[in-house]
């Protein structure tokens, strides 16, 4: 495997765990519909497509988090 491919593995699985303990953390606090019917434009989601949403927005949070961090290490 090549550096580059190691380095995105690396970043997609550091971040795949926290962003789990993230959305179960939120979602036992938040209803996804509930969520949904109080936005500012208001949607109808199924409760799977709410923790979907919000499991890839953690997760995308999470990956620009460990991306940053091997960025700074690898600057050295």
């Amino acid at each position: 495997m090549s550096p580059r491919t190691i380095r995105v593995l690396v970043i997609a699985w550091s971040s795949f765990l926290p962003a789990g303990v993230a959305a179960v953390v939120f979602f036992a606090a938040f209803d996804p519909t509930a969520i949904a019917r109080e936005a500012t434009f208001p949607m109808e989601l199924s409760p799977l497509t709410g923790y979907a949403i919000g499991f890839l927005g953690f997760w995308t949070m999470t990956a620009a988090a460990a991306w940053m961090a091997t960025f700074l290490i690898s600057r050295n």
